[in-house]
């Protein structure tokens, strides 16, 4: 089963384009939740879900 990692940082865009570039695979657009959060999930040349997580302006 895959492990399932979660990244939070300020910089989603830069994060996303470093994992893509590394051989990940985007799974989902970019969505918000809670009231100020922004994800994004990716999936590791090697199966690992990743969940890239920024705090978003309001």
């Amino acid at each position: 089963m895959p492990n399932k990692k979660s990244c939070y940082g300020q910089k989603i865009q830069i994060a996303i384009q470093y994992v893509i570039e590394n051989g990940a695979t985007m799974l989902s657009v970019p969505h918000d939740f809670f009231k100020d959060l922004r994800a994004r999930w990716v999936q590791e040349f090697d199966w690992n879900l990743i969940q890239i997580v920024c705090k978003r302006q309001i």
